[in-house]
């Protein structure tokens, strides 16, 4: 299967975007990022998982990027790399 799902353009769909993820057979537990004005001065993220966004309201701004994915456990060993490089 695909490991990382990338949506632009999907926050007002988002909640329908993950129930439907999970009806075809995506973990519920598996973990969703929405970076919010990308690179902008406003930059957010917001960390969640498919059946969180599936069930519950979770607030996300446009524009943003909808990340699903292992790959957003990631964020936090790249953060915690960048500080270190930057500390060299």
């Amino acid at each position: 299967g695909i490991d990382t799902l990338v949506f632009l353009m999907g926050v007002s769909s988002r909640q329908e975007i993950a129930k439907n993820l999970i009806k075809a057979g995506r973990n519920e537990d598996e973990p969703v990022a929405f970076i919010e004005d990308g690179f902008g001065p406003n930059e957010k993220t917001i960390i969640t998982t498919l059946k969180t966004l599936a069930t519950s309201y979770v607030e996300v701004l446009s524009p943003a990027v909808m990340v699903v994915g292992e790959v957003v456990n990631l964020r936090q060993k790249l953060e915690n790399k960048e500080i270190a490089l930057c500390k060299i």
